[in-house]
């Protein structure tokens, strides 16, 4: 399986953690790290299990070398910060060795950049360079007005590592390729928001204003815009690794020499529910080229240089020269942490998407998790209780509405762990940072409280051991949108299969 992120949703009385025990200090290693400053700064004293800078604060960058030195558990880095906060960094490049999991409250309400101070060199923003099995995950950020010289304006991924960025903006940054990302690993997007990056222009180096993926490596990317990226080929995409998209909208991007969208080179990029087109002077050049697979259910406006699509053929809508508009919005913001482009009045993209990707049953290569909401988080991908009704294609839901609920939560937290009576279980709300408290009861069992669905650390503080915890990862509650995607997810054999995620 190629998906870097566990993405698993199951609407449950309880959700289940376990761990690979043997040694309980071993365990009870994973810890998390709150940024509560946003200066760019180093850890004053690495490897002592504390984010603290000369000054205390714990900065961004101290927490990643804290991280960094704790490669055998998934420490969670969170923020205490004004809304919105921007981060500048003047010390360069942030690299990420360890199995960390970024948990930002959304990307209007933190940006990561390099500063745009006079006289700042050119850097990166992220360079992901660990090995496979660390997966380390960012969530929730903008990141911006990265210079590169070399590979990755916004994030570079080396060839040992694989990533998962859900939520996230990449945007403004610039490298003579992959302006917003290079990938040589296995890299999962999803929900998440890619444009105005560049590559070069000039050269034919520059491949991949939006992302290049290098021979080697993949992306699968879900729920997610591709838009007004430009280089001088692949305004888009440069594919020489294998690609797979899932509802997915790419627009807008701009090449000077060839394929204004996606180039592939020795390799294949599958697609199902997607639009692709039209792009910038796109009538002037080809915006696609090489081998791609469909599974269905795709809008392409010019499919001129490529291969495997075929108008009609499993509910496709193809043409060229831009025959067909997917009558897209422009590039704005139409609700949750990320800009969209929506889908307008009389969209062939209304309807005309197949809901498997909702239900985790499509004939893809891969799993894709259940798409229940579009790129926008909360937006479910149902206007009504209608189990006869399409998904849309893309990353936008038509005719959708945020959907807010608080939830009594009455499911229990099982921990395959040891843990006695007194022992406190610890919810923190990545957006707001904001605490819940649970204590264990005789048998085990932490009680329930209401809660707002959003996305949580979780720790526990055990008087017998006398130590602290964070999972390997963060819960996301927001599956459980109340009574309407209750019933929605009510599906085959009756079985509950949408809510809460475990990442």
């Amino acid at each position: 399986m190629k998906n870097t992120i566990s993405l698993v949703s199951s609407l449950c009385l309880a959700i289940f953690f376990s761990f690979a025990a043997t040694d309980a200090k071993a365990q009870f290693q994973a810890k998390l790290f709150t940024v509560d400053s946003v200066n760019d700064s180093h850890d004053a004293s690495p490897g002592d299990r504390l984010c603290a800078d000369e000054n205390g604060e714990c900065t961004l960058r101290a927490a990643i070398e804290e991280t960094n030195l704790n490669p055998g558990q998934r420490d969670v880095i969170n923020f205490a910060l004004p809304d919105p906060s921007v981060i500048d960094l003047t010390l360069g490049e942030l690299v990420i060795t360890g199995r960390v999991y970024l948990a930002g409250p959304g990307a209007r309400r933190l940006t990561v950049q390099r500063s745009t101070t006079a006289g700042t060199p050119n850097f990166r923003i992220f360079h992901i360079a660990g090995y496979f099995g660390q997966d380390p995950v960012i969530h929730g950020l903008r990141i911006q007005n990265g210079n590169s010289d070399g590979d990755g304006g916004g994030i570079k991924i080396e060839y040992t590592a694989q990533m998962g960025l859900t939520e996230v903006w990449i945007t403004g940054n610039r490298a003579r390729a992959g302006g917003g990302i290079a990938n040589s690993g296995r890299l999962t997007i999803e929900g998440s928001l890619i444009s105005s990056n560049t590559a070069e222009l000039r050269s034919t180096k520059g491949k991949g204003g939006g992302i290049e993926i290098l021979s080697g490596g993949g992306a699968s990317i879900y729920n997610s815009t591709i838009t007004l990226n430009r280089a001088n080929t692949s305004g888009a995409v440069d594919a020489s690794g294998w690609v797979e998209l899932a509802n997915d909208t790419i627009a807008g991007n701009f090449a000077a020499a060839d394929c204004t969208s996606i180039c592939v080179h020795s390799s294949q990029v599958s697609i199902i529910n997607t639009i692709i087109g039209p792009d910038t002077e796109a009538a002037q050049r080809n915006a696609l080229s090489g081998l791609f697979f469909s599974y269905g259910y795709n809008i392409v406006t010019d499919a001129r240089g490529a291969t495997g699509l075929t108008n009609g053929v499993r509910y496709d809508q193809i043409s060229d020269s831009n025959a067909i508009d997917p009558r897209l919005g422009e590039l704005a913001n139409n609700g949750g942490q990320t800009d969209t482009l929506s889908l307008l009045n009389q969209s062939p993209a209304i309807n005309a998407g197949d809901v498997c990707v909702v239900y985790n049953d499509c004939q893809f290569p891969i799993w894709v998790g259940e798409l229940y909401s579009d790129q926008r988080s909360r937006y479910s991908r149902f206007s009504q209780v209608d189990m006869s009704e399409r998904a849309d294609v893309g990353a936008f839901q038509h005719g959708s509405t945020e959907v807010s609920y608080v939830s009594g939560w009455p499911g229990r937290i099982s921990i395959d762990e040891p843990r006695g009576p007194g022992t406190i279980e610890i919810f923190t709300d990545i957006e707001t940072n904001q605490k819940y408290y649970f204590r264990f009861n005789p048998f085990g069992y932490p009680s329930s409280t209401n809660m707002p669905n959003r996305i949580y650390a979780v720790e526990f503080r055990s008087k017998e051991f006398g130590l602290a915890s964070v999972f390997p990862g963060v819960v996301d509650l927001r599956g459980l949108l109340g009574p309407y995607v209750t019933n929605v997810m009510k599906t085959k054999n009756d079985q509950l299969k949408g809510g809460a995620r475990i990442q």
